[in-house]
This record gives structure tokens, sequence and C-alpha cells, in this order.
């Protein structure tokens, strides 16, 4: 009998060791998913439009149109413009700034859509309104006052390319993804021991 049989006939020996892996790896896996609220989400879009200067290629012009984009992603992110929020609406955020910092960056999520100068402004919160009102006003504060932050004056214009639209029901945390990546890891994990189990067998033999 080939190495390769003795391991599948020893995999499936120790079947019973890896569903009690399996077990603790899917219970691990749920409780991470009940203790963290859950959270709806808005999401919207803005494009950034930069004015191509004529003494400029078309690859330089989008370049420099996509480095722009993400600048202002980046720049979403900061305490400065989550302060300039924040004279038109309470986020309700730790007063720490080390957790303040923190919390924001977790309340919303930014991307640069690639090759474009779109930007996808997604807000969290557990009551789906409050997502959808924050969403909008990231992108109304990022319209109104992104003057203030890309240097671009009249050369950048800021538009809204869709509204929020938020989500039916909680899209945080995934419990599929969860679940999921605790099975594959439950799987890893036992796949590991039982290969260390057979190796030292094997050698003992």
């Amino acid at each position: 009998m080939t190495s390769s049989r003795f391991f599948i006939n020893y995999l499936f020996e120790k079947r019973g060791m890896i569903l009690i892996i399996l077990g603790i790896f899917l219970f691990i896996g749920i409780l991470f998913t009940i203790v963290r609220p859950f959270e709806y989400s808005s999401t919207s879009r803005v494009l950034i439009i930069h004015k191509i200067n004529p003494n400029l290629d078309a690859y330089t012009a989008a370049r420099a149109a996509e480095k722009l984009t993400q600048n202002l992603a980046t720049i979403i992110y900061s305490s400065s413009f989550l302060e300039t929020l924040e004279t038109s609406y309470n986020v309700n955020l730790p007063p720490d700034e080390s957790r303040r910092r923190q919390a924001w960056k977790e309340k919303i999520t930014v991307k640069v859509q690639p090759g474009t100068s779109i930007l996808q402004i997604t807000a969290y919160d557990k009551n789906p309104e409050d997502a959808k009102k924050l969403d909008y006003l990231v992108a109304n504060t990022l319209i109104t006052q992104g003057q203030e932050y890309h240097g671009g004056g009249p050369d950048v214009v800021i538009k809204l390319l869709d509204k929020p639209l938020t989500s039916g029901f909680p899209t945080r945390p995934n419990i599929f993804l969860n679940l999921a990546g605790a099975l594959i890891l439950g799987l890893i994990f036992a796949y590991l021991i039982i290969l260390k189990e057979y190796y030292q067998l094997f050698q003992h033999h």
C-alpha cells in the first residue's frame, strides 16, 4: 500500500478528531460573530473631475486625476475631515483621540474604483437610517468642502454620482465569511496536527 493510501486511511481513522477541531473553530467563529453588533451599510459614489491641462498628455492627466482621487480617499479618514463633518452631524465617537480615530475608520470605508476617479463611500451603523444619513453627509462634505483639501481650485469638480443606497439587512459582521473562514482554519489546523502525528508514527516504524 502506498504512503498516500496509508495517509488517507489515517485521516479516516482520525475523522473524530477532525470533527471536534472543526466544531471548536466553528464555535469560535459563531462567538466572534455574535459579540459584534449587527450593522447596516449605505453606499454612495462620487466622481472627481480634474479638468485636463492642455499641456498634459492623456495618460499623465488620467494618472493625475487618479492620484487626486486616492488623496481624497485618504483625507476622508482624517481628523480634520471628521471635524468638518461634525459641524453638521454628531457621529457619536469616543472622546479619546486614539480611540476616536480608530472608531471613525471602522465607521466608514472609502475605495477608489481601479482605473477611474470614482470614490465609493460606505458608512455603517446599527440603524439603517443613520447609516444612510452619515453616508450622504460624508459625500456632501467632500463635495462642498473638498476644495479645502485638494487645492485644485476651480479645476477640480466633485459630483455625486450615486445617491446613498442602504442595505435591507445587516452587512457586518459577515456571518457567512466568518463561519467559512473558521471552517477553513479548522481544516488547516486539523490537517497539520494529523500530518505531524502521521510522520511521527511513520518514523517510529
